[in-house]
């Protein structure tokens, strides 16, 4: 028996060794797993872990509400006019920018969290699983523990990596931003009405549980800040509420960049653009009026509690689609899906989309967290996510960065003393 007990003493005290000193904090995202998907009958486990520490009804995020831009503002504490990254992809200097360094270095003054926490060195190592941005450098500083975006990595992998990470013998990291984006890829497809979108919902808190445990079966549930969240919610849309704005006006000089319900419109270099946009803008307003389900904004009446036009990457021309309406490049997808995924489509086939105007209640993002570091059984009022940057910061103690006139954090700076227990409180 002496033996077995000096074995598993020593089990433990390696654990113990291994872990930073550093206060430990853990961020999840599930993608689109939209404030009101989660309750005690979908989700117990969810519902179960938010009795434990600081809930709220609903995050509300950033536009548009889509994977890329609302991902970055939570680890930036920024909005997208600030950051840069203004969609999935965007259109500038005459040519389309998808997922690269490209897209995420606009604003070199920008720190994500992650780069804070590494610059603060003393021990302090960041982990990225997946996070949409997170491989990159900025500051010419990168995690250090990187998975870039990889689907034969099922959650299971992700949450079991996340946990060697926080166990690593020679850095082990003190904060994780995780990224999971199972529902997200299945309500895409099949809309979420779909019983698939309803079992990734139950995947999802499985996950959260899977996570949970393994943070107690490696003697890491009293140290580790554990945050749960997402980025956005999810609607479905009809065949039938597809709009064709090519039908409005000749968009041939045009490139038209990003994903429904937000599509960017710039000219392409002509020697007539003003003229040219100012006809097109009239035909593509007088399209709005006829169809009643679209907006077409020129950059500068782009609404300003969208946070979004005051940035050099901003197109000519920005067409937003009302609630459960989309534009032409949903009938690419039911190509696509049909052909190279071979799923039946029919007229009566919903698709999943997001990124409407982060004012859309069905686009809110859940929220929960609990850990050492944070009060217990606490519920605050709903507030934005980027205010999560500086309780993050407040976890992890470290001072915020310097504003410069090109970054300043847009957050609430004193929203962390409603999340952070007093002795936790410095930096």
């Amino acid at each position: 028996m002496f033996p077995i007990v000096l074995i598993v003493f020593y089990s433990f005290l390696k654990i113990v060794l291994s872990v930073s000193k550093h206060p430990l904090v853990l961020v999840v995202s599930f993608d689109s797993l939209r404030h009101d998907f989660v309750n005690k009958s979908a989700t117990p486990n969810l519902f179960t872990l938010s009795q434990l520490g600081v809930r709220t009804k609903y995050m509300k995020n950033t536009f548009p509400t889509k994977t890329l831009p609302v991902h970055f503002s939570i680890a930036t504490g920024v909005y997208a006019e600030d950051h840069g990254v203004l969609a999935n992809s965007v259109f500038y200097n005459n040519r389309s920018h998808k997922y690269s360094n490209a897209l995420f270095d606009y604003n070199e003054d920008v720190v994500p969290i992650w780069t804070l926490n590494e610059k603060a060195r003393n021990g302090r190592h960041s982990g990225s699983m997946m996070w949409p941005g997170g491989e990159f450098p900025y500051q010419g500083v990168k995690p250090t523990h990187v998975q870039t975006y990889d689907m034969s990595f099922n959650w299971t992998k992700r949450a079991d990596t996340v946990i060697s990470w926080f166990l690593n013998s020679t850095a082990p990291a003190n904060f994780i931003m995780a990224y999971f984006d199972n529902l997200d890829v299945v309500g895409h497809r099949l809309g979420i009405n779909d019983p698939s979108f309803k079992e990734q919902i139950q995947q999802c808190d499985q996950a959260a549980k899977y996570i949970h445990d393994q943070l107690v079966a490696h003697g890491l549930r009293d140290k580790v800040n554990v945050f749960l969240l997402s980025d956005h919610g999810m609607v479905s849309v009809k065949q039938e509420h597809i709009i064709d704005i090519n039908k409005f006006a000749d968009l041939s000089s045009f490139d038209l960049t990003g994903t429904s319900p937000v599509v960017q419109i710039t000219a392409i270099n002509t020697t007539q653009k003003s003229s040219l946009i100012n006809k097109t803008y009239a035909d593509l307003k007088s399209g709005e009026k006829r169809n009643g389900h679209f907006r077409i904004f020129l950059r500068e009446e782009i609404p300003d509690t969208y946070h979004y036009k005051h940035n050099a990457r901003v197109s000519d021309m920005l067409a937003v689609a009302d609630l459960g309406y989309g534009f032409q490049d949903l009938m690419k997808a039911i190509e696509y899906y049909s052909k190279t995924e071979k799923i039946t489509m029919t007229p009566k086939s919903e698709l999943g989309i997001h990124g409407y105007s982060n004012d859309e209640p069905s686009m809110y993002p859940f929220f929960m967290a609990y850990g050492p570091g944070l009060k217990q059984n606490t519920t605050v009022p709903p507030f934005n996510v980027v205010d999560l940057y500086p309780i993050f910061a407040k976890l992890l103690q470290l001072s915020l960065p310097q504003g410069t006139t090109r970054y300043k954090l847009r957050g609430n700076l004193d929203l962390s003393s409603a999340f952070v227990v007093p002795s936790n409180i410095s930096g």
